[in-house]
């Protein structure tokens, strides 16, 4: 009987002491004391305190779950701390948004760069052809034929730089495929000896082919589509 008394006795102090000593909190900085567990709170949901003030933590107490009133000073500094980390965090996303963007930049400027640089230097076609370039069944350039040679030797002249060149002759459908054939080689060496005799190709390498009849780029079966396909046409590689 006297057991019980004791006890009870200290609890009805307890609860008196508590009572006495707990404060008032209005500003807690992450949670409501309600649902704040790391806080030990009395029946009216109020911070308990100790005789000195200081608010009671229990076990489960982290720096997030503080409390402005209990401790101003470390609130603060925590509070400071979290903006800060998230001012750095933001930093650090805004520079690696800024560092794939100059990436995105450098390699879409070094694709167009690269395809400018292709683009200088594909192979642009230059074609001898038209009426008294060639006659039928002849390699021998007329007046006329001179005068367009001279003016492309002008245009090959324009380059920077040559680094290849590709002649191909061309003939049209008169007469034996083989014939044609050897001709368009002949009409090929004819252009190239006199652009070399022009000066025109330095280093080049320079490469002379003929097909014949096989491609012809008009009616075979006109005079005027006879003449265009009686060409002899140059592709010219290099650095305009």
């Amino acid at each position: 009987m006297k057991k019980t008394t004791i006890a009870i006795s200290l609890s009805a102090a307890l609860l008196s002491a508590c009572a006495g000593t707990s404060s008032s909190v209005s500003s807690p900085v992450a949670t409501d004391i309600a649902s704040n567990g790391s806080y030990l709170s009395d029946k009216d949901g109020k911070v308990v305190t100790s005789g000195s003030g200081v608010c009671v933590t229990s076990g489960t107490y982290t720096d997030n779950d503080m409390l402005l009133d209990c401790d101003p000073e470390a609130a603060a500094k925590a509070a400071a701390e979290a903006e800060a980390a998230a001012k750095a965090e933001a930093e650090r996303a805004a520079a690696e948004e800024a560092a794939r963007k100059a990436e995105e930049e450098a390699a879409a400027a070094a694709a167009a760069a690269a395809a400018a640089a292709a683009a200088e230097k594909a192979p642009q076609v230059l074609s001898l052809n038209g009426k008294a370039h060639f006659k039928t069944g002849s390699a021998d350039l007329g007046p006329r034929g001179e005068h367009a040679l001279a003016r492309m030797a002008d245009q090959l002249r324009s380059y920077k730089s040559i680094e290849k060149v590709t002649i191909i002759g061309h003939t049209d459908s008169t007469g034996d495929a083989a014939m044609n054939q050897r001709l368009s080689e002949r009409r090929a060496a004819t252009v190239r000896n006199f652009l070399e005799s022009a000066g025109v190709f330095d280093n080049a390498v320079v490469d002379v082919m003929g097909k014949g009849e096989s491609e012809p780029v008009a009616d075979n079966s006109t005079a005027e589509g006879r003449q265009q396909n009686r060409r002899v046409d140059i592709e010219v590689t290099g650095t305009r």
